[in-house]
């Protein structure tokens, strides 16, 4: 666990000393314990405290107030074989107040500038303000006559080497046309029947010395005037002779 250390206001050590310096690359807004809520920065640090043993440091830099306040492991210093779990300790701790935690390079040079190492902050405050320039935007100037004629020479030059590229409009694609499906249907085409004409009907025969007078039937004619009842002698004749035929 890890709890504040108001007495210890930096890490006293060497470049040599120095196993790793974990750094954060954002600066959330915390209220550490005693302090008001501001921009922040954390740093973890790994000491070497000789044989297999070392310590984790946990430092919160305070930038708008430029304070610190140092975290201390309780089971200080840590054996080599309970160093991970403290470190993921540690790692749990800042990443709960909103920091991104990565490795930090450390040299002789940059030792001396990490808040965590440095015993006076003012020194820290100062090169940051120096650091802090304002920029101004620089007006551009006008070109005198004379550039500007050049200037124009220059351009016209450069349209009459250069050949002017014409653009040719783009070639529309036609999608291309459906073949038509053409089905050839064969239609077989049947004869006509010809109309049967019924055979003419066979007259009868009649037997040698008879002929038909009118296509009258004596039978009928008989039979018509046996009905009557009357029949005058002309009619008589007439059957005679009818019959005789």
């Amino acid at each position: 666990m890890f709890s504040p250390n108001e007495k210890l206001k930096f890490i006293k050590a060497s470049l040599e000393e120095v196993e790793e310096v974990l750094t954060s690359v954002n600066a959330p807004y915390v209220a550490p314990h005693g302090y008001t809520t501001e921009a922040t920065r954390a740093y973890l640090c790994t000491i070497k405290r000789g044989g297999d043993k070392v310590s984790i440091y946990i430092y919160l830099h305070l930038t708008q107030t430029n304070k610190g306040l140092m975290y201390c492991f309780d089971k200080d210093p840590i054996s080599v074989t309970n160093y991970s779990l403290a470190k993921e300790e540690a790692m749990e701790f800042t990443e709960s107040m909103g920091f991104i935690m990565e490795k930090a390079e450390v040299t002789a040079n940059t030792i001396n500038v990490i808040p965590p190492f440095m015993e006076d902050l003012s020194l820290l405050k100062k090169d940051e303000e120096e650091e802090d320039i304002e920029l101004k935007e620089i007006p551009s100037e006008e070109p005198t006559p004379k550039e500007a004629r050049a200037k124009e020479e220059e351009d016209i030059e450069l349209k009459e080497i250069l050949p002017k590229r014409e653009v040719k409009p783009e070639a529309k694609v036609s999608p291309p046309a459906k073949k038509e499906e053409q089905i050839e249907i064969e239609i077989e085409e049947k004869p006509k029947e010809s109309a049967k004409v019924p055979p003419p009907a066979e007259e009868p025969k009649l037997p040698a010395g008879k002929r038909v007078i009118g296509k009258i039937k004596i039978k009928q004619i008989v039979s018509s005037a046996v009905e009557v009842g009357q029949m005058s002698k002309e009619f008589n004749t007439v059957l005679r002779f009818l019959s005789s035929l």
